[in-house]
């Protein structure tokens, strides 16, 4: 997990949210026009950085482990700075 999935940054604020996940689908709602919140949805679904399609099947005895990480901070990430 050493890429980040999503950065979200309030420059008014200077409010940062960085999403680090293991799992390959990051579902994004941001719920309408109307709406003032947003959520961020890892899924195992989809296509591996080897654009090879992931399986969700599960067997029995098989042990799924998966792993996402919502980082907060005040500081811009590097990518939003400007100066």
């Amino acid at each position: 997990m050493q890429k980040a999935a999503a950065i979200l940054f309030d420059a008014q604020s200077g409010r940062a949210m960085t999403v680090y996940s293991s799992e390959p689908t990051l579902n994004i709602n941001t719920y309408g026009k109307e709406s003032c919140g947003i959520s961020l949805q890892p899924i195992h679904a989809g296509y591996n950085s080897g654009m090879e399609k992931v399986s969700n099947e599960l067997r029995p005895g098989q042990v799924f482990h998966g792993a996402t990480v919502f980082f907060f901070t005040t500081d811009p990430p590097l990518i939003m700075r400007t100066k």
